[in-house]
């Protein structure tokens, strides 16, 4: 809602979408979500996570019940990915986000695989971490400067991470119709 600044499906469909018919909708949370704070304070904020997303889905269904709602879960990070140390100031290595990530795929599939017409979208289960976000060369062997290894360099998907996430998608939206 722009007045108050709160997720609001109502208003959104009464302004933008007037007579639109809504049959599914789709809460892609991502890593900026979990990721920027320590480990300390996504344990701490994990019922305002969880509020949050509690917010979102009973603003969708006030709107409309039977909306099937699709929740993203947030792949993993992998070890080589250099932004990691960068992009998030408060962990040092890729576990740490991680453990973050883990917490709050966790969190979404305990609150959330219950409630009629919500479905958990496995993301990172579908996603390989190796070579689906953007990648850099990397020439390990000073001895042998030929060979060369591909590792991940960003928490962005590249185009084949990207087709494993549209893959996903679209797969839970097919089995969303045929239920």
């Amino acid at each position: 809602n722009t007045s108050t600044n709160i997720f609001d499906f109502s208003f959104f469909m009464a302004e933008y979408m007037s007579g639109e018919a809504v049959d599914g909708f789709i809460c892609a949370l991502g890593l900026n979500d979990v990721g920027w704070g320590d480990l300390g304070s996504v344990v701490n904020d994990m019922d305002s996570l969880r509020d949050k997303v509690l917010h979102i889905i009973t603003s969708v269904h006030s709107y409309d019940a039977n909306i099937k709602i699709l929740l993203y879960t947030i792949p993993n990070q992998s070890k080589e990915q250099t932004a990691i140390g960068t992009s998030f100031s408060n962990f040092s290595s890729y576990e740490k986000v991680n453990n973050n990530i883990d917490l709050f795929n966790e969190m979404i599939l305990l609150n959330f695989s219950d409630i009629l017409n919500v479905n958990i979208m496995a993301t990172g289960s579908n996603f390989d971490a190796r070579t689906g976000y953007i990648t850099e060369d990397y020439y390990p062997n000073k001895f042998e400067p030929t060979y060369k290894e591909i590792l991940p360099s960003d928490i962005h998907p590249s185009a084949e991470g990207a087709k494993w996430i549209a893959d996903t998608f679209y797969h839970s939206l097919y089995n969303l119709v045929l239920k």
